[in-house]
């Protein structure tokens, strides 16, 4: 029997294995397809030869790997037009991140006779247009949803112009995700901070910004689901415990698993609010709490890395989004279990960076009951990040000993 052919696409190692592993089964065949630049500068070449295959290539999950060398959006395009077509089948597309979703929508005309992937209406640019955090906050409001007040801040030839009446302290960060970088996001207290952030942005990034009211954060929320032909699953959060620093601010280190029937009324708001979207596809949705109310941040239209989580504690969304496709009939929705978690890739990376020592690196793990590498089933990428785990250290080692001189 011809197996069903699936390619996830990304740059992220960790959300790809865990992508892999929720989705395949024995009629599927699943295809990495890694972006971003393949380096051969000295170093790299260490790194590889020290380190072995892509640690991709270990798991049982993932029958072939495919690599653009690029983040560009025609060099994904070229690859799936050339080497991920299937004669019998529409392949599946599941993009793992912002550019790329934006790549395949952009290209919606030319794909959509040979793949399935997420859209909005069946219709080109729709993704990359909602990707807009303000038209996002503006219709999740329509929908009763709590948001931040907006500050409509101009990017007119080049200069962001500040409209008057802005009520301080602000938050600063990218209007869409991909077009500027998280290190961006900031708490700027007066026009002077305001300035001089935007100025900076101006030299390095030129991309447009959302000013928002400043909210004095308690809990950060991200709830995961999926919406295929107007029906909408929603069945948990996870709650941030910690996060990174520096290039990984903002993004999960640890987290908690929470079910959503805790949330009956914020789960039928966010379900009208997806619905009124007519998207198709995975999704997660950024929410945070300040003094008892829980606030819309940002859709993302596709699955963050921490969604792993979800499959783990019981409800395997992406299994159930690809079934839906296939036209299998879901079973019912298992009870979600409530687990701790941790991200095995960004812990690692904050070690590497300097950012966090050995000692705290290896306590990161002792009170999370998931780790997203780390499989029974899937034994080998974990033997793989062991080796990558050793290479960081001894870097860490060298790099040391060199300041010391």
């Amino acid at each position: 029997m011809e197996k069903r052919k699936i390619v996830i696409i990304g740059g992220n190692y960790s959300a790809s294995i865990a992508m892999a592993r929720s989705i395949a089964t024995p009629d599927r065949e699943i295809t990495v397809l890694k972006t971003g630049k393949i380096y051969n500068d000295i170093k790299s070449k260490i790194k590889r030869k020290f380190i072995g295959k892509p640690i991709e290539l270990t798991s049982n999950s993932i029958n072939r790997l495919l690599y653009t060398n690029s983040n560009k959006e025609q060099a994904i395009i070229d690859i799936l037009l050339k080497d991920c077509i299937d004669k019998d089948n529409k392949t599946i597309l599941i993009p793992i991140g912002d550019l790329e979703n934006s790549a395949l929508d952009q290209n919606y005309d030319r794909l959509k006779d040979y793949f399935v992937f997420p859209n909005v209406s069946n219709k080109p640019r729709e993704i990359t247009r909602l990707m807009d955090k303000s038209l996002q906050k503006t219709t999740a409001q329509s929908y009763n949803l709590n948001v931040a007040k907006n500050y409509n801040v101009k990017l007119i030839n080049g200069d962001y112009i500040i409209p008057n009446g802005i009520e301080y302290p602000v938050f600063l960060k990218p209007e869409t995700s991909f077009l500027g970088k998280k290190t961006i996001m900031r708490k700027c207290n007066n026009k002077e901070e305001l300035e001089e952030a935007l100025n900076e942005i101006k030299e390095t990034y030129k991309c447009p910004v959302l000013v928002e009211q400043f909210i004095d954060i308690e809990r950060e929320y991200a709830a995961l689901g999926y919406s295929y032909n107007n029906e909408v699953i929603i069945p948990g959060m996870i709650e941030m415990l910690s996060s990174g620093n520096g290039r990984h601010k903002g993004i999960t280190l640890t987290g908690k698993v929470i079910s959503m029937n805790k949330y009956k009324d914020l789960r039928e708001k966010l379900i009208s609010f997806i619905k009124s979207l007519n998207f198709n596809g995975l999704f997660d949705i950024d929410l945070v709490e300040s003094k008892g109310k829980i606030y819309f941040v940002e859709l993302n239209l596709r699955f963050g890395a921490s969604g792993y989580s979800i499959t783990k504690s019981g409800i395997n969304l992406p299994n159930m989004y690809v079934n839906k496709i296939c036209g299998i009939t879901n079973e019912s929705i298992n009870t979600l279990n409530e687990n701790t978690f941790i991200s095995d890739k960004v812990n690692l990376e904050e070690f590497s960076e300097g950012n966090i020592s050995w000692k705290e690196y290896k306590k990161a793990y002792e009170n999370s009951d998931i780790r997203f590498i780390k499989s029974d089933s899937d034994p080998k990428p974990y033997k793989k990040f062991k080796r990558m785990e050793k290479y960081a250290y001894i870097k860490r080692l060298i790099v040391r000993s060199k300041k010391h001189v």
